[in-house]
């Protein structure tokens, strides 16, 4: 019972993290290409930093979430759990500024193709950091397509 407590909590809190994206439901789904095609590249920069920092205070959140529920967790599964987690935020880094103006620009090619406007901005955020890591992201920009074209 203890440790499904503990799942049922660490499940909301990273619910959450995936809704962010989402300020407000409507019918109608949010074209991001356009919102980004409408933004200047400093605009772009804010949005990217305050991302990070968004992201980066959750994971925190979340961590100390887990150090104020370890009572509750066997051993074994709160060691499993914060391996997953610390090997997560190490994903997490800031990107150097210098990359942000690559990333930009993954980003803004991403959004020019018109099947890919309403996938939400972290998703493409994360297909270009994937990107800059050396990865083909060809297959997951694929799959967000499907996942979200109204």
């Amino acid at each position: 019972m203890k440790m499904s407590k503990a799942i049922f909590i660490i499940l909301i809190v990273f619910s959450s993290i995936f809704l962010m994206g989402f300020s407000y439901s409507t019918n109608e789904s949010h074209n991001y290409g356009e919102s980004w095609a409408s933004w200047s590249d400093y605009e772009k920069c804010i949005y990217i930093d305050g991302f990070e920092d968004g992201s980066i205070d959750v994971y925190f959140r979340v961590i100390e979430l887990m150090w104020e529920i370890e009572s509750l967790i066997a051993p074994s599964e709160f060691d499993k759990i914060m391996s997953k987690l610390l090997k997560f935020g190490k994903d997490l880094r800031p990107p150097e500024p210098s990359n942000f103006f690559f990333i930009i620009s993954v980003m803004t090619e991403c959004y020019k193709d018109p099947a890919n406007a309403y996938i939400p901005y972290a998703e493409v955020f994360r297909i270009a950091r994937e990107k800059l890591s050396g990865k083909a992201v060809e297959k997951l920009l694929e799959e967000k397509r499907k996942e979200f074209t109204p």
